[in-house]
């Protein structure tokens, strides 16, 4: 439980229908945060079986971190492996996935230079935005 108004996470997410998770972690050479592996249960009524093999990389920066700090954090580690990364392009999706939780208002602010380091990478980028429960706040 956290005092502040917003937390921020990010992560990189590697989904394939061919090709495990684990062995993403091992292109990558990046000891993954979680692995699903297809046809598992999601636990969730609408989705009930993971659709696809997903590897996730979370940042490894605290909740309470500016989302800018996590991009670069996120950044950072793909830059080192972006020609692994380019390798894993026909057989997986790539996207950096940022959540945003929110209990009133916020925000944050892209960079020149941190958007000209998205547009280079070969990744997709989502952008969650998401209140923060009462239980949480």
């Amino acid at each position: 439980m956290s005092d502040r108004m917003t937390e921020t996470r990010a992560s990189l997410i590697i989904s394939s229908d061919v090709m495990p998770g684990h062995r993403v972690a091992e292109i990558l050479e990046l000891e993954p945060s979680k692995i699903f592996v297809k046809g598992t249960p999601t636990g969730q009524a609408d989705f009930p079986e993971h659709p696809f093999n997903i590897a996730m990389f979370a940042s490894p920066l605290a909740f309470e971190e500016r989302l800018e700090s996590h991009l670069d954090a996120i950044l950072a580690m793909c830059e080192q492996r972006e020609d692994k990364l380019l390798s894993l392009k026909d057989y997986c999706k790539i996207n950096v996935h940022c959540t945003y939780l929110i209990h009133s208002e916020g925000g944050w602010t892209l960079t020149q230079d941190l958007c000209r380091r998205m547009g280079s990478l070969p990744v997709e980028y989502v952008f969650a935005i998401q209140p923060r429960s009462a239980q949480d706040a």
